[in-house]
């Protein structure tokens, strides 16, 4: 019964650099320079945003290379597997989750493209972080952004520094685990 149990709740083998990614990508985002710094509304939405842009950046650092697709569509399902167990975790019933991923998706989506066509423009850069990520705040804009644009770009040097075969050994074992712990959820809710 156990094996069968792990069998059906334990991810794919193959999967697993993907989920630490993933995870990795998530620690990151919960970083406090963001929401103190850098002025990020500490919210759902702002911590959502940021994961959107964490995972944005290591998907630009995959997409030159080839045969990544199957990656960066598996890290893609493990950002929303885990968005999905946050929220029932959150308490949000099983009709009301389809929806809400639903929502989340389609704002991920046009995140995902608008920063793709945008990342290499500064100026359009900030016009677009300023209506994602700081929902049109000016004051908020104007004082965190010169924190946060910094950091973004530090990040995504160490991802592009960063070999693709290398893995978290660390989170291996966690992700073996059927009882795999949901750090989207502290994300969320903190």
């Amino acid at each position: 019964m156990n094996a069968l149990f792990r069998l059906l709740f334990s991810p794919a083998p193959d999967s697993y650099p993907a989920h630490a990614l993933s995870i990795a990508l998530t620690e990151a985002a919960r970083n406090p320079f963001f929401y103190e710094q850098a002025q990020v509304a500490d919210t759902l939405d702002g911590r959502f945003d940021m994961l959107v842009i964490m995972h944005f950046l290591a998907l630009e650092r995959l997409r030159p290379e080839p045969g990544s697709e199957a990656f960066q569509q598996a890290l893609l399902e493990c950002f929303f597997a885990t968005l999905d167990r946050s929220l029932r975790e959150m308490g949000v019933g099983d009709l009301g989750v389809g929806k809400r991923i639903r929502k989340m998706a389609d704002a991920c989506k046009g995140r995902l493209l608008r920063y793709g066509e945008c990342w290499a423009d500064p100026e359009a850069r900030a016009a677009s972080l300023l209506a994602n990520l700081y929902r049109g705040d000016v004051t908020r804009a104007t004082e965190g952004m010169p924190h946060l644009l910094p950091a973004l770009d530090a990040f995504a040097a160490r991802l592009r520094e960063t070999p693709l075969d290398a893995r978290s050994e660390e989170h291996t074992s966690e992700l073996q685990s059927p009882a795999m712990i949901s750090y989207a959820v502290f994300c969320l809710k903190k």
